[in-house]
């Protein structure tokens, strides 16, 4: 009879040493799942910034990747300059010429915008994924986000640029 209850006293359940490994294993499992997400969501903020980027440079430039024919009306190409700011592409600037049919060549000259109708639909046009301002500069032909970390630090790898 002592020998059975000696045999139940031992096997009681699990001591201190396995609950913590077991808690330390599922808090390491938690932390690499977070990690994860993280970098998901990453991913996706640059992917959905660099599209925007892309959608304003075929806006602003003759000298990108889209077809004149069928794709949206180029601030560039209609001006014959680039604009001083990406707000230009919404309203005309004041020194620029109103949209009119040249008659020798029969296309359209001057601001003909808004530019950005066509590329953008219930996104925040001039914005990067994270709520930044995109960084415009027509002397140096780029649009530039300043990543996750939203801060101008010459070029840090979170950066993204787009040329134009």
């Amino acid at each position: 009879m002592w020998k059975s209850q000696g045999i139940l006293q031992r096997n009681k359940g699990f001591g201190i040493v396995a609950i913590l490994f077991a808690l330390l294993g599922l808090a390491l499992t938690a932390a690499g799942i977070a990690i994860n997400a993280s970098f998901l969501l990453d991913e996706r903020a640059i992917a959905a910034s660099r599209d925007r980027m892309r959608k304003l440079a075929i806006v602003i430039s003759r000298n990108n990747f889209s077809t004149r024919s069928t794709g949206p009306r180029q601030y560039e190409t209609d001006v014959g300059a680039l604009p001083t700011a990406l707000s230009d592409l919404l309203a005309k600037p004041g020194p620029v010429a109103a949209c009119a049919i040249n008659t020798g060549t029969q296309k359209l000259t001057g601001w003909c915008g808004p530019y950005t109708e066509r590329v953008f639909t219930g996104e925040n046009t001039f914005s990067d994924a994270w709520g930044t301002a995109f960084a415009y500069s027509s002397a140096s032909r780029q649009i530039r986000s300043y990543g996750v970390n939203h801060a101008d630090d010459g070029g840090a790898a979170d950066d993204l640029v787009q040329g134009f």
